[in-house]
């Protein structure tokens, strides 16, 4: 699925938020702009897979939930970026798993985000940043502890606060970093 708009974006975005236990790939949402100006709601606890083939999520409100597992996988092959303005992004139940090449940047602009375990498969980087506006959390789980070298370097900012819910594990060459 391919959610990009020419000029209007869409009010709202549900997909298999219910019921259901199918596979969901997405390969965009919005663009420069978001592309979701109320909720987006993608996939259930029993979503087998949920799949992000694209690079860009641009929405506001923004849930994606998978079955337990590492069930949200993020294959872009590039950099990939989840934004909002001001507005929670969370991804639930399921645990993300990064293919190679796929860095991670998650900006919700003072939104909370929240997120299961995180790992990568070679050297990716993470970065989580809800500064700027209302709510200005973080929530994840362990990071970089599924596959050796997986991670390469995490940014984590919150100035409400960051929880970390496990260890966070990179791998051992130059520039890895935790912030």
């Amino acid at each position: 699925m391919l959610f990009r708009s020419s000029g209007t974006a869409l009010t709202a975005l549900s997909v298999n938020s219910g019921a259901g236990a199918g596979t969901i790939a997405i390969a965009d949402i919005g663009g420069a702009g978001a592309g979701v100006t109320g909720a987006t709601a993608v996939g259930n606890a029993a979503t087998a897979t949920l799949t992000f083939t694209g690079t860009t999520y641009n929405a506001n409100q923004q849930t994606y939930t998978a079955a337990a597992g590492q069930n949200i996988q993020v294959n872009g092959g590039a950099a990939t970026t989840f934004t909002s303005s001001n507005d929670a992004i969370a991804f639930n139940t399921a645990d993300m798993k990064l293919a190679a090449a796929t860095n991670l940047a998650v900006n919700s602009a003072g939104g909370a985000i929240s997120t299961k375990n995180i790992d990568g498969t070679s050297a990716q980087t993470v970065s989580l940043n809800a500064s700027g506006g209302g709510t200005n959390t973080v929530v994840v789980g362990a990071i970089g502890t599924g596959t050796a070298n997986g991670i390469h370097s995490v940014a984590l900012t919150g100035s409400g606060g960051v929880t970390l819910n496990g260890n966070i594990t990179t791998d051992n060459t130059a520039g890895n970093s935790v912030t």
